[in-house]
């Protein structure tokens, strides 16, 4: 039975990262549209929204990597359960990437 156990955990844990990603997605996606659109409108008040919406994806980042690292520590996934941790410690940095190139937008910086 700890063997079942142990297999839920692991099946709670990548659906919580999936669900994590997919709001990261979302989060930067927001972010770029709340840039572009304040930028077309010459709209400072919306850089504070960005900044929030910046600090928002660093700190969902920084979960969806810890729960990697747990997965991986934790449950030791090989095969089909390894793929979906492995790409998204990759990928959480791209989506971070993404957001804060809307803050640099807001900011004026061209980064």
């Amino acid at each position: 039975m700890p063997q079942a156990a142990e297999r839920k955990a692991l099946e709670r844990g990548l659906r919580s990262l999936n669900e994590n990603m997919t709001t990261l997605a979302e989060l930067s996606e927001i972010a770029i549209r709340k840039a572009v659109d304040g930028f077309d409108r010459l709209d400072p008040g919306v850089a504070a929204d960005v900044f929030t919406l910046d600090q928002e994806i660093y700190a969902l980042q920084l979960e969806i990597e810890k729960t990697c690292v747990d997965l991986l520590a934790l449950h030791a996934p090989v095969a089909r359960d390894l793929r979906p941790i492995t790409p998204s410690l990759k990928i959480t940095t791209d989506l971070d990437r993404i957001g804060r190139h809307g803050l640099g937008d807001q900011a004026g910086d061209a980064s």
